[in-house]
């Protein structure tokens, strides 16, 4: 069936309902509140109900409302789907709802968020969002996963024992991260009295210690591997121009 005797076919069985009762509906609501935003994505779902397929649909919002952006368009309706039949507190904001609109945020994470009394702003929202899914994602935290599961804990509330569990990273400073680099390097060539071939197996013995204690530990040893390798990469990206730098600045004697 082409397109237009399709759309035809619906208009002839919505007698009460046309694609203009519609479109007035959304250009009615498109600045309202929040109870509006909902209003005008029931309407902009009608339409795309009444089409045939996005590509239609998104034809006739373009003819009909020029200045709603799809992206805009696509927050509105999602909005709708989430929140249609719920009441919103008048304090979240609708940029808020639209963050947590989207498919892909768990409903016991939106749930949790619009119970709260207070005032959250969007970068509360995305970061959220980013924290529960690594909580969800990481094996190192599924023990504080399945209490969210078991109504023990809200996810807001694992979202922040998740954080107490991480260790406190200091922001980067090139001039600490050297210090500590070149005070490894002098501790090792000054004080280690074993064979390389030792200080290699307590290096990995330091670095994966205790990862057959439970998954946790496992999922930490990796962490650290990765981030040792990670280093060493640029350690041996440096080397030929240090080694450079040895020939071509040999050690001068100390005028004491």
């Amino acid at each position: 069936m082409e397109d237009e005797d399709y759309l035809n076919n619906l208009m002839t069985k919505a007698t009460s309902r046309t694609l203009d009762d519609v479109a007035n509906d959304v250009r009615k609501h498109l600045s309202g509140a929040v109870e509006s935003i909902i209003k005008a994505g029931q309407a902009l779902q009608e339409g795309r109900d009444m089409h045939p397929s996005d590509n239609t649909f998104h034809d006739w919002c373009i003819q009909e409302f020029p200045d709603l952006q799809p992206r805009l368009r696509l927050n509105i309706m999602q909005v709708n789907k989430r929140f249609g039949t719920q009441y919103i507190a008048g304090h979240t904001p609708i940029t808020v709802l639209y963050e947590l609109a989207a498919p892909s945020v768990p409903d016991e994470l939106v749930a949790d968020i619009l119970s709260s009394n207070t005032p959250i702003k969007v970068k509360d929202v995305q970061e959220a969002k980013r924290e529960y899914k690594q909580l969800l994602d990481d094996i190192q935290f599924d023990d504080i996963a399945e209490r969210v599961k078991t109504n023990e804990i809200t996810p807001m509330q694992a979202i922040e024992e998740k954080k107490a569990r991480m260790p406190i990273v200091p922001d980067y400073k090139i001039s600490d991260a050297m210090g500590a680099i070149r005070g490894m390097a002098w501790l090792y060539c000054k004080s280690y009295k074993g064979t390389k071939e030792e200080a290699a197996s307590t290096l990995i013995n330091g670095l994966i210690d205790g990862y057959e204690e439970d998954d946790i530990s496992l999922s930490i040893a990796r962490d650290s591997v990765k981030w040792f390798l990670e280093l060493k990469s640029v350690l041996d990206m440096a080397e030929p121009e240090l080694l450079e730098f040895l020939d071509d600045k040999p050690k001068l004697k100390l005028i004491k």
